[in-house]
């Protein structure tokens, strides 16, 4: 590896190597995958008809500000149908989305606005289709702050085996001057907790990077989780540099957050995803990134 790189990124980096991959996990790697959507479609399919008077008067209702609690939005209805069929998280966001926009025969609204701002519910449903796993995710406002939790989201591991936890957990403090705050750690059992606050109204834009952020925190806690395993559940194990790359798409993603922010208008947004953050942005692990 040619560059100023520190050597132990070095090392690090080198380990993915193709030609260090045992033959079997090569060998898988490269076999050609299946295409899900034709399977996730007939499912999806099969799960909307019987409920299509529901979904589309509920479309209608929304569409013309009637009935706000049976409002609706694509992104809650994706939502509804990733919790409900397994097939649906084979595919993407967007590909639920096309299914149902081909099925329905009126339009599915693509967001529920409240007083000019995304609705609660969509922010939930948005969160949980980037994490593109089951958890638990709630929304409260409390006068200017919003708190967005979510509880059950593991980092998940390639390896099938792995049975023992690490022996510590990594954490990032993440800033990025006045406008966005947060903190992002992965605890010994393979499970992360990320908080972030914005002064932002919740704005369309926002939303969509607020989700960008969690599905970033995701992918992160996975790769990061990889490097810690095969280290044996070290944490002291991988380099500090190298876990420093593995959390950076969670800085990025925040980063973009901060540019999309209206700094005319601000208001405080509050938001914790995975875990019981009690609302603290400390940052207690063995191993803390900062930037």
């Amino acid at each position: 590896m040619q560059g100023n790189a520190p050597l132990a990124v070095q090392r690090e980096l080198a380990s993915l190597d193709p030609r260090l991959i045992p033959a079997d996990q090569l060998e898988h790697a490269l076999k050609p995958s299946v295409d899900p959507l034709p399977q996730a479609k007939a499912k999806i399919l099969a799960w909307l008809e019987p409920q299509r008077d529901e979904i589309e008067n509920r479309a209608l209702f929304t569409g013309a500000g009637f009935s706000p609690e049976r409002a609706i939005s694509m992104p809650e209805l994706v939502a509804m149908v990733r919790e409900h069929l397994p097939e649906a998280l084979q595919i993407t966001p967007a590909q639920v989305a096309a299914v149902i926009r081909e099925w329905a025969h009126v339009q599915i609204p693509e967001h529920k606005l409240v007083g000019g701002v995304v609705a609660s519910s969509e922010i939930e449903a948005a969160v949980q289709n980037a994490l593109g796993k089951p958890g638990t995710i709630h929304v409260e406002r409390k006068g200017k702050w919003m708190e967005v939790t979510a509880g059950g989201v593991e980092a998940g591991t390639d390896k099938a085996t792995v049975s023992a936890n690490w022996d510590g957990s990594i954490g990032a403090s993440l800033s990025d001057g006045e406008w966005v705050k947060g903190s992002f750690q992965i605890s010994p059992d393979r499970t992360w907790q990320a908080q972030i606050a914005i002064k932002a109204s919740a704005t369309v834009p926002v939303v969509n990077q607020i989700a960008n952020v969690f599905g970033a925190a995701d992918r992160s806690a996975r790769a990061v989780g990889r490097r810690v395993d095969s280290a044996g559940g070290g944490v002291h194990g991988v380099s500090v540099d190298v876990l420093r790359e593995g959390l950076g798409p969670v800085k990025d993603a925040i980063d973009t957050l901060t540019s999309v922010t209206d700094k005319e208008n601000p208001v405080s947004v509050g938001l914790t995803a995975s875990g019981d953050f009690g609302g603290s942005f400390a940052v207690q692990a063995t191993v803390t990134i900062r930037w």
